[in-house]
């Protein structure tokens, strides 16, 4: 585990098996669980995240996100349900989705091997609909004359409304 920290300052911290950042308190930013590698998507953190999303793609290392509210198991469906939420509503967030670009690192393709990974695909175009319809969501300000979107960025909001079709191609090659 050891090597999966990036040394850049001491506020990293490895205790059985997950990863934290001292931020005001100790955060879990990764854990290993088996095989597999699991980073949580928190934004309180999210430059670590970030950090740590781009030295395990520098280290080729496959990993999928976790939600940070899922620290203990759940059933499931519900566990899908709000792991796939949590990657819609992260990509939504100004910061991760500028990081992610930054860094170069393929969202859409992690998203799919969450989805082929675990068969939810059903799960997936259901939570989908509904963070694509509130992404698009907008309203009339009658102060300004304008229409104000939830979420503000246009390259943000066109990522989403085609990150449906993106997956599936994906899935078909």
């Amino acid at each position: 585990m050891d090597l999966l920290i990036p040394k850049t300052n001491d506020d990293w911290v490895v205790s059985k098996n997950t990863i934290y950042i001292r931020y005001v308190a100790k955060i879990p930013v990764l854990t290993k669980r088996g095989d597999d590698i699991w980073v949580f998507l928190d934004a309180k953190v999210i430059k670590y995240v970030i950090k740590i999303v781009s030295h395990l793609e520098s280290m080729n290392i496959k990993f999928l996100f976790r939600s940070s509210q899922m620290w203990f198991d759940k059933e499931e469906d519900e566990m899908h349900r709000l792991n796939i939420d949590i990657y819609l509503r992260s990509i939504t967030n100004p910061r991760f989705f500028d990081g992610f670009i930054k860094t170069g690192f393929d969202f859409s393709d992690n998203l799919s091997d969450y989805l082929v990974k675990y068969n939810c695909f059903d799960i997936f175009s259901e939570v989908y609909k509904k963070a694509n319809d509130k992404a698009m969501k907008k309203y009339h300000d009658y102060w300004t004359n304008s229409h104000i979107y939830y979420v503000e960025r246009e390259d943000i909001r066109n990522y989403i409304s085609s990150l449906e079709r993106d997956i599936k191609i994906g899935l078909l090659f």
